[in-house]
């Protein structure tokens, strides 16, 4: 090794002196940070306040962390439930606190629903936003519902939302002296809750597409509706809002108030974690070791064994956070997982153990997956719409046209969400699930859910809101020295190493 020398600047070791406002910010922002307990807080408070002489903290937690007092919280009840509106001004509002110039943004919408307790049948529906050009801003809780069942009454639900999104449309929001200007870019929702807050007969229902007119069949071999048809007439806005397609419709939704949305393509089916990895895949890789797709694909016990192990030896890069278990426990993988299969694993581990046939049909989801997720295979999106059309007729072929159900059918309709909105990551519902398990993690016991969660996100709102910057490491300058190990950052969360797994891309 050459003895060139690098530079390196010397450590600041000056002592900064700390005023008590900081300390309280630094020490409210811990307690929101790690979700500590009045309890636990008021405990550091005092040992604090006893020990250090520090009387400028305050005495309750309460008070420190700001928890907003019951009469300032408005719980309405609706039909099933309570609801809690916090607004989407005001989560707009903490978004841009920092802002220096005006704006035009683009909302992403979810709603989903998540049962909070194991023991009891309670439940959550949120709403949640995000914004499309920064994805750096996590997704904004706009509102709750909490009941048994989810809400008996999409009207009661959904209008608050509503009323308030046609006016941050049309006037926009103000944010130091700076205008937001807001569009919304489309609706991300996993199949059932698409039909539920549309008013719309349920996925599996004989009229259950969102996208087109096709009529599904119903199979007494798999007791499922299945949708074998292909290139159906597509669903226009205008069709939609005049009722025109029968028993598709069940009722009214507050969503046709919604000025320029257009009620069929602006709600996203191509969301790849529950039409893909959930869905297709999962469904895929537990057929092909249960049988549950017929007997053509299932792969004998030995077979299963060595998958086990190919799938355990696999070393992924850094950036797939979660590692792949084996063939075991796939009742028990996470979404991450089974898109790391679909993505980068399968077509590796797959090819020993299923029959040439299988795989090949395997191959072409790949492929039309990846064309569909980079912007830099735009020029393929029409090759990506003919593999999946031969997939979804294959897949018939293959496993028998009782298998062909409503996520299969959606395949069909991928191409054209990701021509509208963009790559496959940019219509994801993947952000919006961490956001609903951060909801469910605000929880301390199982009294007043509502008022819980309510509290802990007001507490956070309060927080000055943290600004990340990307920190790569730079070397100042370098001789002839050959280093062992060099890692290279490309961007934010993704560098190529000199070791293995980080060395491919």
């Amino acid at each position: 090794m050459s003895t060139s020398s690098v530079i390196v600047e010397p450590l600041d070791t000056t002592v900064k002196e700390i005023s008590p406002r900081e300390t309280t910010n630094a020490i409210r922002s811990w307690a929101c940070d790690f979700n500590i307990t009045h309890r636990a807080l008021k405990e550091i408070l005092s040992i604090i306040r006893h020990d250090y002489g520090d009387k400028d903290l305050p005495m309750d937690p309460r008070t420190l962390i700001r928890t907003p007092q019951r009469t300032g919280m408005t719980f309405k009840s609706i039909s099933g439930g309570q609801y809690w509106h916090q607004g989407l001004e005001i989560c707009l509002k903490k978004s841009f606190e920092h802002l220096t110039e005006d704006i035009q943004i683009e909302l992403n919408v979810n709603i989903d629903g998540l049962p909070i307790h194991r023991s009891s049948k309670y439940q959550f529906w949120p709403i949640l936003c995000n914004v499309h050009q920064m994805p750096h801003i996590p997704p904004m809780t706009v509102g709750i519902f909490l009941g048994k069942i989810k809400p008996q009454n999409i009207t009661e639900y959904l209008t608050p939302f509503v009323e308030e999104l046609i006016s941050v449309l049309s006037k926009g929001v103000k944010v130091n002296n700076h205008a937001v200007g807001v569009k919304i870019r489309c609706i991300v929702c996993d199949s059932p809750a698409r039909a539920f807050i549309k008013g719309t007969t349920n996925f599996n229902g004989i009229n259950g597409c969102l996208k087109c007119t096709i009529e599904g069949e119903y199979s007494y071999v798999s007791r499922t509706v299945t949708f074998p048809k292909l290139n159906c007439v597509l669903r226009t806005d205008e069709k939609f809002r005049r009722k025109e397609y029968g028993r598709h419709h069940k009722e009214d939704s507050p969503l046709l108030k919604i000025p320029g949305l257009d009620m069929i393509k602006d709600f996203v089916v191509a969301d790849s974690l529950h039409l893909l990895d959930l869905g297709i895949m999962k469904r895929c890789l537990v057929g092909w070791r249960d049988g549950t797709l017929g007997f053509k694909a299932k792969m004998c016990a030995s077979d299963i064994a060595k998958l086990t192990n190919a799938i355990l030896r696999t070393k992924l890069p850094s950036e797939i956070h979660r590692s792949l278990r084996g063939m075991d426990c796939l009742a028990f993988w996470k979404g991450s997982e089974w898109r790391a299969f679909l993505n980068y694993v399968g077509i590796v581990v797959l090819k020993d153990y299923l029959s040439s046939h299988v795989y090949n049909h395997f191959l072409v989801l790949f492929v039309a997956v990846t064309i569909c997720s980079c912007s830099i295979y735009a020029e393929y999106l029409s090759l990506a719409q003919h593999m999946f059309e031969c997939y979804i007729i294959e897949f018939k072929n293959i496993y028998g046209a009782e298998c062909v159900t409503s996520n299969v059918h959606n395949l069909e309709h991928i191409v054209g969400d990701v021509i509208r909105f963009g790559p496959l990551p940019s219509i994801s519902s993947y952000p919006f699930e961490n956001a609903l398990f951060q909801i469910k993690r605000q929880l301390r016991h199982g009294q007043n859910s509502l008022e819980q969660v309510a509290n802990r996100i007001t507490e956070k709102s309060s927080l000055p809101l943290k600004i990340q910057h990307a920190e790569y490491p730079a070397i100042k300058r370098i001789g002839n020295i050959q280093f062992s190990s060099v890692q290279c950052y490309i961007k934010s969360e993704f560098f190529l190493s000199t070791n293995f797994k980080n060395s491919w891309f």
